[in-house]
């Protein structure tokens, strides 16, 4: 298949690597200092100790490359819709465009087949610039479970013994995720060492996801600690489960059920380890922009939606984003205002 990776960052610059390996035609769309290095030297993806070198085609400049079967978006989620409108090139009648940006989609609402269905997220696509630029239609979900740092230009470190990359169409909750489209791309992952599972039901899975995004990863944000750090100290752990308990509310109204995947995180009470930061800490250290609103702001805007109460992440959601704006690292625009819970 012919796929090009948009934003090949860490994560896009794994998954790019290991598809070039398995001898698939992938293109990675990059910039600076990173696709400088890797048209010199090649990429380098050192996957838990064992360093492998591609020379995968790489560019800035999407017109260049072509038509393509898929497009994976990795950038950021508050560069989704810059990214957008500048792969219009390689996009053609059939291209499947998979979106596996952090929290939730700017397609979410698309397919649901229920009183929500078509719902615009002004924390996510506030202009639908998303939804016209590609168009839901295209899109199959994706997921992503992985553990990448770019610690210099053309060289990404992966530390998770596994890594995953889900795939599903973005179809009713009661329906499955499989399809012609959605088997083709993941049959390209076959000689990869990432796993392409075909989720029933690719909303739960970015739910799943999101509960480690929406509390531990924005504790470590604010606390400036590692996951590891966060998971062991009392304090911040109850938050963490307080946190992970009010988005399950809002999952279930939205009629997906993540509780048993909640009660299990619960009763882990080993104390963590993990010396990985997350990516939105990564990107606050390094002064850059943060995914704020489209992680734990969507979630909150998603609660006035289906009636859940969330007074644990609205407050950690103000405190995030007002860390975000005095370090100069918050995309918004300023337009998204958070209304109040009807009970405040």
């Amino acid at each position: 298949m012919k796929i090009t990776i948009f934003g090949a960052g860490a994560t896009g610059s794994m998954i790019g690597g290991e598809l070039a390996r398995a001898g698939e035609a992938v293109t990675l769309i990059a910039r600076g200092a990173h696709l400088e290095a890797m048209r010199a030297n090649g990429l380098t993806v050192n996957m838990n100790g064992e360093e492998r070198v591609t020379h995968p085609a790489c560019t800035d400049d999407p017109a260049a490359v072509g038509v393509q079967d898929a497009v994976i978006f990795t950038v950021k989620a508050h560069h989704a819709a810059d990214a957008a409108e500048a792969a219009a090139p390689l996009i053609g009648p059939d291209t499947v465009v998979v979106a596996a940006q952090n929290g939730i989609p700017w397609w979410y609402f698309h397919g649901t087949g229920d009183a929500f269905e078509g719902h615009r997220l002004r924390s996510v696509d506030s202009d639908r610039r998303v939804w016209n630029a590609i168009g839901p239609e295209r899109v199959l979900g994706g997921v992503i479970n992985g553990s990448c740092a770019l610690p210099r230009p053309g060289y990404v470190n992966h530390t998770m013994k596994k890594r995953s990359l889900a795939i599903g169409e973005p179809t009713k909750n009661s329906e499955g995720g499989s399809s012609e489209r959605a088997e083709r791309l993941a049959a390209a992952f076959a000689g990869t060492d990432i796993d392409a599972p075909l989720a029933e039901n690719i909303r739960r899975n970015i739910w799943v996801k999101l509960l480690s995004n929406v509390a531990g990863a924005t504790l470590c944000v604010l606390t400036r600690s590692t996951h590891g750090q966060v998971h062991g100290d009392p304090g911040c752990r109850a938050i963490e489960i307080a946190m992970m308990r009010e988005a399950g509310a809002v999952a279930a109204g939205l009629g997906i059920d993540i509780s048993a995947e909640i009660e299990t995180r619960v009763a882990n009470n080993t104390p963590g380890n993990s010396p990985h930061k997350p990516s939105t800490l990564q990107d606050l250290e390094a002064g850059k922009m943060m995914e704020v609103d489209d992680i734990i702001g969507a979630v909150a805007e998603i609660a006035r939606l289906v009636g859940a109460d969330t007074p644990v992440i609205d407050m950690v959601y103000a405190l995030v984003r007002r860390l975000a704006e005095a370090e100069g690292c918050y995309p918004g625009d300023g337009r998204f205002v958070l209304r109040p819970q009807p009970s405040a």
